[in-house]
């Protein structure tokens, strides 16, 4: 399994915003300083967040149970981009009809199971909860109003703008 997620994932990944190489040029452009400006930050960004570990943790989902989910919200406890993994066993999207295979849903549902606590004479029970509609709330609790979720990054397989 480690073997697999090595090749997987390869020796290293690494943030690379186009154009962000010409920015030290001598006749640099603005946009390649905005480039390089954004990489910069997208790289500190991903190195608080632990990016490569939560890639990791991911992937190594991905490998043994043959999906995994990302999802990136705006986390407002921390004042950042979150990208929590979620076990793929509590993600279940809502598919249109006959949906293209390329699409993604535009609603997910999240469910995980609460044990039995016979301590405390709690039954074990199941919580569902749905992602927020396009355009309504977000975040911790979801209080905050979104964007339309969108696929980000083209990364497999399921990588979520919730946000």
């Amino acid at each position: 399994m480690d073997t697999t997620l090595a090749h997987l994932l390869g020796k290293s990944q690494q943030i690379v915003v186009p154009g962000a190489e010409h920015a030290k040029d001598d006749q640099a452009t603005p946009e390649a300083v905005a480039a390089a400006a954004a990489q910069e930050r997208l790289r500190q960004w991903a190195e608080t967040e632990l990016l490569p570990l939560r890639m990791q943790a991911c992937e190594r989902k991905a490998v043994l149970l043959g999906d995994g989910v990302y999802l990136l919200a705006w986390g407002p406890e921390k004042g950042r981009v979150r990208l929590p993994t979620i076990d793929p066993g509590f993600y279940f999207p809502v598919l249109e009809d006959d949906p293209d295979p390329g699409d993604y849903p535009t609603r997910i549902h999240l469910a995980w199971e609460l044990p039995e606590d016979p301590k405390r004479g709690i039954k074990a029970r199941l919580r569902r909860r749905p992602a927020p509609p396009p355009g309504s709330m977000c975040g911790s609790g979801w209080s905050r109003t979104c964007p339309t979720p969108r696929p980000i990054l083209g990364v497999r397989p399921h990588l979520w703008a919730v946000g």
